[in-house]
């Protein structure tokens, strides 16, 4: 068995700097083209599971992956990013180390 780990594309938050987590910023123009080149680079191969988080750039991204294959999208929202509060949406990018 193998395990891809797909992130989504580039959203305007990210284009724009701004911390996201759970807010739901679109992926981006150049999002949507990383998606389409990524959903290329899979066309080889065989998906048989498909998980997601629940959020909008998340499930767009893997339903672009998954055009043409029966396979199904298994929503959960136990894969949401962290959730910054009420930086969201607010600061400048800030990093973490855990």
């Amino acid at each position: 068995m193998k395990l891809i780990f797909v992130r989504h594309g580039r959203t305007y938050f990210n284009e724009i700097r701004l911390t996201q987590g759970w807010c739901d910023s679109p992926l981006s123009r150049t999002g949507q083209k990383q998606v389409q080149d990524m959903r290329r680079q899979l066309l080889d191969i065989p998906i048989t599971r498909a998980y997601s988080s629940n959020l909008g750039r998340a499930v767009e991204t893997a339903e672009v992956l998954l055009e043409d294959r029966e396979v199904e999208l298994v929503y959960d929202k136990r894969l949401k990013e962290i959730n910054f509060g009420i930086m969201e949406e607010e600061y400048k990018h800030y990093y973490f180390v855990f």
